[in-house]
């Protein structure tokens, strides 16, 4: 396999972490090929490694938000409460943004939802780090989609759910890995294996969420960056949720306790020519990128995408 890593320090961090003085070419930054990368990381890769998941971010959400419910989920018009600015929601309103939510969520045949969602965690010496996710998925079975992260501006990897089959881009590499098989039904984000549904996997889905729970509090006179917005707040405070209030799709989420804000600039429903099944694949994407059909190249690639997977903190 001819994947030179000259351009992937990200890889080599990952084996100084491991043991810097296992190999002299890592301290001299001199590059390691795919092969001895994995050689010298395999106790590491040879672990259990976590379950990847794209929508880690709402995990955390969801998790904040159960922990304050009870056990029966009661609407959120019975839960009326003041906001900041001493304006309420009535239980019409109430019922009103939980329709418009319902009805942006209810999606065309043969179309492609896509969202771009971007996080900015702040540590504590001021420095910024961004995660980006942005991806599309198709509204008709077998539910294909394509998923590209950043880390800080730069793409880690691509993969596509082509009929169930998980994909891989490696863009150091400019090689696309095809998957040998149909992926399990545990993997995250195969659609077809699951009973999941696109909407279920969109962030306008947690905004459904929150509005059938308790103790969330809801601002129709919010302001975010100047313009009109409905934020929802909830955990005590801790997080907020920013909604546009015409489209009704997510605008922003904010965690107060771990400083960080998530962005969406993007959430949008294509149809007709702008859904091509070109925005689902990796060869109509990367033209001109070699493409690898050995079971045992796709295993590694599979490998340095878990790796590469710990950068993003999924």
């Amino acid at each position: 396999m001819n994947t030179r890593l000259d351009t992937d320090p990200e890889l080599l961090d990952l084996v100084r972490r491991a043991d810097p003085m296992r190999d002299p070419r890592v301290q001299a930054n001199a590059g390691l090929d795919t092969e001895s990368a994995l050689r010298l990381l395999a106790p590491e890769l040879d672990r259990p490694a976590p379950r990847r998941a794209p929508r880690r971010r709402r995990t955390a959400v969801r998790t904040a938000v159960l922990a304050v419910a009870v056990a029966a989920a009661v609407l959120v018009v019975a839960n009326v409460a003041s906001t900041g600015n001493g304006s309420a929601v009535s239980p019409a309103q109430a019922r009103m943004i939980l329709r418009h939510v319902r009805d942006a969520l209810a999606w065309p045949p043969h179309a492609i939802y896509e969202e771009d969602y971007v996080t900015t965690n702040t540590e504590r010496d001021g420095a910024t780090h961004t995660v980006e996710y942005h991806e599309w998925l198709s509204t008709s079975p077998p539910y294909n989609n394509r998923l590209i992260v950043i880390v800080n501006g730069k793409v880690l990897w691509e993969q596509a759910f082509i009929n169930g089959r998980r994909d891989l881009y490696d863009p150091t590499t400019n090689t696309i890995y095809l998957a040998p098989g149909v992926a399990s039904k545990d993997t995250v984000g195969c659609q077809r294996c699951s009973s999941d549904t696109p909407q279920s996997n969109s962030a306008l889905s947690e905004v459904r969420y929150l509005l059938n729970q308790p103790n969330v509090t809801i601002n129709p006179n919010a302001v975010l960056n100047g313009k009109p917005a409905i934020e929802l707040t909830f955990d005590r405070g801790r997080f907020s949720y920013w909604i546009s209030p015409s489209t009704y799709q997510p605008l922003q989420v904010e965690d107060r306790f771990f400083p960080g804000i998530g962005r969406f600039p993007i959430a949008r429903v294509l149809t007709g020519s702008a859904a091509s099944p070109n925005l689902l694949s990796l060869q109509a994407q990367h033209p001109h990128a070699r493409v690898d059909h050995s079971r045992t190249d796709y295993k590694a690639a599979n490998r340095v995408v878990d790796m590469r997977g710990a950068l993003t903190g999924r």
